[in-house]
């Protein structure tokens, strides 16, 4: 394993634990998305809608900002001719929250993120099957609206590149989540 492979993760989760010390409100939640692929993922997957679940924390930062650290899975699935494709991406990242009223967990929020996904590609079909894992890094940007402290939504874009031993595969998502806060 690469060792920035291992470093991010162990960096991230560090800062992870750390932060919320340094922040007067932790909420924590999940999201149930639809992830909707795009590029040489939706090619793959011919086009078909994807599910998430994930868990996070919204720390809040006073003044209508917001970290968000969070662990999300998602799957994808395709079927044809006898060679069925399961893709399983489990990503760590962090999103910043900007809540446009001036109050975390509240109205409308802008955000962006960063965070390392690991995908995983299996195939079957008769006779066989083969999978490859691999990691990258992302990005996404999107907007949510906190209907109460405790429900609300979200849309985002989400952008990765996964390098495989076949080439570069281009793997962004619109993804559309139900987001629990507790």
């Amino acid at each position: 394993m690469k060792p920035s492979h291992v470093l991010l993760p162990i960096l991230a989760a560090s800062f992870l634990v750390a932060l919320p010390a340094s922040a007067q409100e932790v909420r924590y939640g999940f999201q149930a998305t639809l992830a909707k692929p795009e590029g040489d993922l939706s090619t793959a997957m011919d086009g078909k809608v994807g599910l998430g679940l994930g868990i996070h924390a919204l720390i809040d930062l006073k003044g209508g900002h917001a970290l968000v650290p969070r662990l999300d899975y998602t799957t994808y699935k395709h079927s044809l001719n006898g060679l069925d494709e399961s893709v399983k991406v489990l990503s760590l990242g962090a999103d910043y929250n900007y809540f446009t009223g001036g109050k975390a967990n509240a109205g409308l929020y802008l955000l962006g993120g960063l965070g390392y996904a690991s995908t995983k590609d299996e195939l079957s079909f008769p006779g066989g099957s083969a999978q490859e894992t691999k990691g990258s890094l992302y990005v996404n940007l999107g907007a949510g609206w906190d209907f109460n402290t405790h429900v609300g939504a979200e849309i985002r874009y989400n952008h990765s590149t996964i390098s495989e031993s076949t080439g570069s595969i281009s793997a962004p998502s619109v993804q559309a989540s139900l987001v629990i806060r507790f």
